[in-house]
């Protein structure tokens, strides 16, 4: 029941995730191997720096070059195509990712939607987002 507890807990949460490829995240170190896995269950950091230092210190593979992301929310216009979504980037709706503006808690979002008036236009996403590239992390 904990297990659950605290997984549920960490698909809404946000924070720090290092990706290592295409759609895969660090999760964790097993018998000296790493081990990746989506972003809802990737292993999460508090901050910019402590994600930097863990990739410095256990990701140094030469050809791995780790970026940090920052999962965070955000609003993705309801009229977007599947293929081209489009973020609120707190003036209007924009195709890339990385401008759109960062929420980082559900209840933080949900009270700009309702002051803006957005709830018709929008819904919430959480999505990993782009901070930090790291060339060869040793």
């Amino acid at each position: 029941m904990e297990q659950k507890k605290e997984w549920i807990e960490d698909f809404w949460r946000t924070g720090y995730a290092i990706r290592l490829g295409k759609d895969q995240y660090f999760q964790e170190i097993r018998n000296k191997r790493i081990v990746t896995a989506k972003i809802w269950k990737a292993a999460f950091f508090q901050s910019l720096r402590e994600a930097e230092i863990f990739a410095q210190k256990h990701l140094w593979y030469t050809g791995m070059d780790p970026q940090i992301c920052y999962r965070a929310w955000v609003l993705v216009s309801i009229e977007s195509e599947e293929e081209q979504e489009l973020f609120w980037n707190g003036k209007q709706f924009v195709p890339e990712l990385g401008k759109a503006k960062l929420f980082s808690s559900s209840q933080e979002m949900q009270t700009y939607v309702k002051r803006l008036g957005l709830s018709r236009q929008t819904y919430p996403e959480l999505l990993p987002v782009e901070k930090k590239q790291m060339k060869n992390a040793a």
